[in-house]
């Protein structure tokens, strides 16, 4: 089943209507859906789709392969099983020049000699590409790689028109693969599972959210635990540093200072800087700044994937307890209090973040904001300092938001917390706004920007400030 990805449809549709050769770079971390996104585009095209999966294999094979391809769509073809890849590439450019082709390299990085025939498809553009009618789209997982290929070095820098980056889905896309679920079930499984749709696949729809956990995540053999070790493996060599860093910020250590302070003690050897700025590029860490820093200098990490943030902040500091009990014994000692009270609380934060991204992005905010993110604060009489977690700056300035995931209702002693707070640190605001699991009772300004479940799903609620 496919969902969502109306915006990457949207850059294929235009891509497809160009006159011409075009390229498109597809990217992104593995799992997310690049390959069957690229398929499912294909309806959009009226050229010969050439579609070859690249083999972590020596050229003739991949030759081989992509021949055996060519011959299903194009049957009078005429070429050498003896071809090199590139002699084959060739063959299919000259193809182009009166035929529409669509020409897909997919997990490309499993090419051997990368930069030979990166160096050979820029030849061949300058050679055909005036009169071809060719759209060639280069895809692949290995996000070092794929980022080189981009990159002002690479030669094929500039000679393909359109990158497209594919991310994870948000709580709502991912919610189309549990949609009979109540919203709290919705908020628990994107919290956990997060929005990549491979690992979302494996969810099972009949068994209950606690059952898919035991059974993706913590049995013996768990696939999940298997995608996570796999997935580091194959983006980053260093998974031992790799681990421990992430098992810093999943502890509390966001800054640089406070994850070197603590990282040094550990992995001396290790480039710390070099590890951040790799994770962040290849999608593990997200790296955000205050809305308000405008040096720009305090960098916060944060882990991006919620699978991976699940695991190490309640599985991976506890693997020396999950292989000597029973599962359910782990489960109920070392992570359902913490899975509900805590952990999914703040992930609910994020969530809400991501919805006020899409109603700004779709123009339902008025005033539309410029910038989302944490507000920072050093209180030189209190000696305190701090962050608020979610604030929008618009034309008018700043709204600063509260986030409450209990079953108590948001009132007006949360309200008056975070006035004062905002008070005592001497910030300026406009307008506050509040996100509720609940409901809302006797909050003093009815122009409060007020969001419940129905909203962040969409169902259009009669909510009411009591």
């Amino acid at each position: 089943m496919f969902y969502a990805r109306e915006k990457e449809l949207n850059l294929f549709k235009k891509f497809y209507d160009e006159d011409g050769f075009c390229g498109l770079v597809v990217y992104g971390r593995r799992r997310q859906g690049k390959s069957t996104l690229i398929l499912e585009s294909q309806k959009y095209s009226d050229g010969k789709f050439v579609y070859y999966q690249c083999l972590n294999a020596l050229d003739n094979i991949n030759s081989n392969g992509l021949i055996s391809v060519l011959t299903h769509v194009f049957p009078n073809t005429v070429i050498s099983e003896n071809s090199s890849f590139c002699e084959v590439l060739e063959y299919i450019f000259s193809l182009s020049i009166n035929n529409k082709i669509v020409l897909v390299l997919d997990e490309f990085p499993f090419l051997k000699d990368l930069d030979l025939i990166c160096s050979f498809i820029q030849s061949l553009i300058q050679k055909y590409g005036d009169n071809s009618n060719m759209k060639l789209i280069i895809s692949g997982s290995h996000a070092n790689t794929m980022l080189k290929l981009v990159g002002v070095k690479s030669p094929l820098f500039g000679r393909l028109k359109y990158k497209l980056f594919v991310k994870p889905f948000d709580y709502l896309d991912a919610s189309n693969f549990y949609k009979n679920c109540t919203d709290e079930e919705k908020i628990a499984y994107y919290s956990v599972f997060g929005g990549t749709p491979y690992y979302l696949s494996m969810i099972d729809p009949k068994k209950t959210f606690e059952e898919n956990i035991f059974d993706l995540l913590l049995s013996e053999n768990a696939p999940l635990i298997n995608e996570i070790n796999g997935t580091m493996k194959d983006e980053y060599t260093k998974i031992e540093n790799a681990s421990y860093l992430m098992k810093l910020i999943t502890s509390g250590k966001h800054s640089y200072r406070d994850i070197n302070a603590n990282y040094s003690l550990n992995a001396k050897n290790s480039d710390l800087a070099y590890l951040l700025n790799v994770l962040v590029e290849i999608g593990f860490l997200s790296k955000t700044y205050s809305i308000n820093d405008t040096t720009k200098k305090h960098a916060y990490y944060n882990l991006s994937d919620n699978l991976f943030s699940f695991y190490f902040t309640l599985i991976y500091p506890n693997l020396a307890i999950k292989n000597v009990v029973p599962i359910d014994v782990f489960y109920d000692t070392k992570i359902k209090n913490n899975l509900f009270n805590k952990y999914i609380p703040l992930k609910f934060e994020n969530i809400c973040k991501e919805y006020l991204i899409r109603k700004n992005l779709s123009g339902d905010m008025n005033p539309f904001f410029e910038e989302i993110g944490s507000f920072s604060y050093n209180n030189k009489k209190t000696h305190i300092n701090g962050q608020y977690d979610i604030v929008t700056k618009d034309k008018n300035g700043y709204v600063f938001y509260e986030c409450k995931y209990t079953n108590s209702p948001v009132d007006s002693h949360i309200e008056k917390e975070l006035i004062d707070s905002l008070a005592q640190n001497n910030i300026e605001y406009y307008n506050l706004g509040f996100f509720s699991k609940n409901s809302f009772e006797n909050l003093s300004d009815k122009n409060y920007r007020l969001y419940d479940l129905d909203d962040l799903f969409f169902k259009n609620s009669n909510k009411t400030n009591k």
